[in-house]
């Protein structure tokens, strides 16, 4: 019965489990390591922004209830829509931000004095700022289907054997662009694999002596298990 089962997968082109190539162990505890630093980062930065916004909320009925004691005496109260103008205002805020940092202007140049109402906006925004922070912390949460993660194992034992390998001859790797583009800023943002110029073309290397170590004990794991 497994004879026929062989049999009939070697006749319709398709192989057999144990010859598939199969994706080393450390390559996806790296990146599910990667992840749970990138998960870690983000719930400490929302942590962080969302103290912020409850000081900042405190901080503004105590003046508020201080202006309203200082005019109706014992009587004084917050208005009861302070709670809603707040949560409105603070979404205005993080929408400004959002809505500057994408199609604002941006200065290239760094300059050695800053206008006074540009210190005052970066006062009244650092805590919008914080918010979207954590946004930008999960774009670094990476997942790779299996297929990515073999053709990203693929690349990394070409890098690992040539030592450098040009960005203009992975797509004889990764023919398709856009999965191409998904694995190799996936590949840099676990810090695998770094970007340099050289004088002819830029060129992927190896980013460190872990990333080294590690694809080397990948490779003697690939070689010890295809020899068996």
């Amino acid at each position: 019965m497994v004879k026929l089962r062989k049999f009939k997968r070697a006749a319709a082109g398709v192989a057999s489990p144990a010859a598939r190539p199969g994706i080393p162990p450390a390559l996806g505890s790296h990146f599910a390591a990667h992840n749970r630093h990138v998960i870690f980062l983000a719930l400490a930065a929302l942590a962080g922004a969302l103290g912020f916004w409850a000081l900042l909320y405190g901080m503004l009925y105590w003046v508020l209830l201080l202006v309203s004691s200082a005019a109706d005496g014992l009587d004084a109260r917050v208005t009861p829509f302070f709670t809603e103008v707040f949560i409105a205002s603070a979404l205005l805020l993080c929408g400004l931000v959002l809505f500057a940092q994408h199609v604002g202007p941006r200065r290239h140049l760094p300059r050695d004095h800053k206008p006074f109402t540009e210190h005052v906006a970066d006062i009244l925004l650092m805590v919008p700022r914080m918010t979207l922070f954590v946004w930008s912390v999960l774009s670094a949460y990476q997942f790779l289907g299996r297929k990515h993660m073999r053709l990203a194992w693929r690349l990394l034992q070409r890098i690992e054997n040539e030592r450098k390998v040009s960005v203009s001859s992975v797509p004889l790797d990764i023919p398709d662009p856009k999965m191409r583009e998904k694995i190799l800023t996936a590949l840099q943002l676990v810090e695998l694999v770094d970007l340099h110029k050289s004088e002819e073309d830029w060129v992927l290397r190896l980013k460190d002596d872990k990333a080294r170590k590690l694809c080397q004990r990948m490779v003697r794991i690939r070689t010890g298990g295809s020899g068996s």
